[in-house]
């Protein structure tokens, strides 16, 4: 039991640190896609303005603009070229500031692949939890009803 904790806590350690998209709107320069807004400033000269520095998750596009494999439960639908700013460190100057085109994530219309494989997912889950339940009650009580014999 307590390797399974230590491998979610891991799981769940890693997952936070891989950018993945969000649904919502976001800012595309070359292969990035930027959806961080930055605290304090929502536009840059009248425009959507997205975090480009210090960590900042991105998510790497590397298929056409609406569907990449990479991430197959998303779509990124174009919105306005040159419609949206990226900041690049932390600073005021013009020289800060990146121009992006627009765009959104959906993913509420896209079918996932582990959709259609859910079923099997959680057999092989409920599986494992009864067997190891069984086990568990098992033990427990022969030894009540028989004593250090079983």
């Amino acid at each position: 039991m307590k390797k399974i904790v230590i491998l979610f806590v891991f799981c769940l350690f890693f997952e936070n640190l891989l950018a993945q998209p969000e649904v919502g709107n976001g800012c595309k320069i070359g292969t990035r896609r930027y959806q961080q807004p930055v605290a304090g400033e929502s536009q840059y000269s009248g425009l959507p303005l997205y975090l480009g520095y210090g960590g900042v998750k991105y998510s790497e596009w590397d298929g056409v603009d609406n569907v990449d494999p990479q991430y197959s439960c998303y779509k990124w639908i174009p919105g306005a070229a040159n419609g949206c700013y990226i900041k690049n460190s932390n600073c005021t100057t013009p020289s800060c500031y990146t121009i992006g085109d627009a765009g959104y994530f959906t993913g509420a219309s896209v079918n996932c692949p582990l959709d259609d494989d859910a079923w099997f997912c959680f057999f092989i889950i409920g599986s494992i939890g009864y067997f190891f339940l069984r086990k568990t009650y098992f033990v427990e009580n022969c030894k009540n009803i028989f004593g250090s014999s079983c």
